[in-house]
């Protein structure tokens, strides 16, 4: 009876530690899953600050991911980036013309999204306005005003018309020796939506990817239904204007009091007309809702330059598309929104 009993004695011990450390585990695993903070890795590329974060548990799996995003980044930035002297566009800008060329699969994408929005906003959106960059640059170097012959000078070198793409083939053809393109409007766009796709594929089902104000809000934040976008008054970058509930769309905003040349005393924005030549003062801020940033950085770009009515009437031409543009009228905020888009300011 003494074995017995002792036998009994320690097998029900067993299962009690063995229910401890069942119970440990159990808890500890709950209660680390349910303590998953938003992870956060910053990193300067394109001239600005591109954040990535997300919601995961595995730490190596995600640094491992993180690396090959911001790898995908640096290889958009040395084919689009206009500042570095051997990137593919650069080498274009500085290539043979009348000519014509093969270009990368990132590239055309690329010049093709740009093609696309030349022609939906008549001209609006021109990636040929790289000549009125560096008069406007210089300028602002020299701190004075470009006169009107220098700015009808370089007028005569842009033109989306003077390009030519070849979808067989994937080569652009330059039928004028003084065009030069920039894709400050577009590259970050489609780095961001890179970095998006590079989370897709690694099976990672949410992340927020800020790109100097190029946004993506992919799948859910944690215990919340849609990740939140403030929309800042351009007049008052304290104050946020507009919260907008964002779930697997992108959310880029352009205004004049971001980036601007300082001249003679005066701000300038690095938004231009490629109509005028002259930096845009139709409207202060645009903010546009996309499926890909690509798009919502290249309309959030055009709609500076269109009248709020006409680039409103525009958008609601698009499926999956929507833009708030303000304006100012004596000092106050005029805004106007295209019909969906108050479908994201309340959830």
């Amino acid at each position: 009876m003494e074995k017995k009993e002792f036998f009994t004695r320690n097998l029900i011990g067993i299962i009690t530690a063995l229910l401890v450390v069942f119970l440990i585990v159990f808890v500890k695993g709950y209660f680390f899953r349910g303590r998953i903070g938003l992870v956060r890795e910053t990193r300067l590329a394109m001239g600005t600050y591109i954040s990535i974060a997300t919601y995961y548990h595995n730490d190596a799996y995600l640094k491992k991911v993180m690396g090959g995003a911001f790898k995908r980044v640096e290889d958009i930035e040395n084919a689009m980036s206009i500042y570095k002297e051997d990137s593919e566009i650069s080498v274009l800008n500085k290539s043979k013309k009348p000519g014509t060329y093969k270009v990368s699969d990132d590239l055309w994408y690329v010049l093709t999204a740009a093609d696309k929005v030349y022609l939906e906003s008549e001209g609006a959106f021109d990636i040929t306005v790289k000549p009125l960059l560096e008069l406007w640059q210089k300028a602002a170097d020299n701190n004075k005003l470009p006169d009107k012959s220098q700015v009808a000078k370089v007028l005569h070198k842009i033109g989306w018309k003077k390009v030519v793409l070849h979808p067989k083939t994937h080569e652009i053809e330059y039928l004028d020796d003084n065009v030069e393109i920039t894709l400050s409007a577009l590259a970050k766009g489609y780095a961001v939506d890179a970095v998006v796709d590079v989370f897709k594929k690694a099976g990672i089902d949410n992340c927020i990817v800020d790109a100097g104000g190029d946004l993506y809000c992919y799948g859910q934040p944690k215990k919340r239904k849609y990740w939140h976008v403030g929309v800042r008054d351009p007049l008052n970058k304290q104050r946020v204007i507009k919260i907008l509930y964002i779930n697997d769309k992108s959310v880029v905003t352009s205004g004049n009091y971001e980036r601007f040349y300082t001249i003679e005393g005066k701000s300038y924005p690095q938004i231009f007309s490629p109509e005028t030549g002259y930096p845009v003062t139709v409207n202060i801020s645009v903010s546009v809702i996309a499926d890909k940033a690509v798009d919502a950085d290249a309309w959030a770009t055009a709609l500076m330059v269109i009248d709020q009515e006409k680039g409103c009437g525009i958008i609601e031409n698009f499926t999956g598309m929507e833009a708030l543009i303000i304006a100012t009228k004596h000092g106050r905020l005029r805004i106007r929104k295209t019909s969906g888009f108050t479908s994201y300011e309340t959830k």
